[in-house]
């Protein structure tokens, strides 16, 4: 049977591993075609199954910016729940958005 070519459809990893007080960051980045199909609910609840029956972690957190509702849509529906609110993070083409 001949296989299907592989194709990039983003990253996802963690960062910022504190073994200590079992804590990381989660990102992901999904290329524009291959959003809202499913593929980033499967691959953030992936890695945090990962996270905690593997590395033993016991929170998971992402920084979402404000604006990035797809962002918060995701999270949302694998379970994350919204602890805070940081403003004036990030700068993007010279202003803060």
């Amino acid at each position: 049977s001949k296989q299907e070519p592989q194709k990039f459809m983003g990253t996802i990893i963690l960062t910022d591993i504190d073994y200590k007080n079992g804590t990381a960051e989660i990102h992901i980045k999904l290329t524009k075609n291959e959003r809202g199909k499913g593929y980033g609910t499967d691959a953030v609840n992936t890695m945090v199954r990962y996270a905690f029956d593997e590395l033993r972690l016991n929170c998971i957190y992402s920084q979402v910016l404000e604006y990035n509702k797809t962002s918060q849509n995701l999270f949302e529906k694998c379970n994350f729940q919204q602890e805070g609110l940081l403003k004036n993070r990030v700068y993007k083409n010279g202003k803060n958005p």
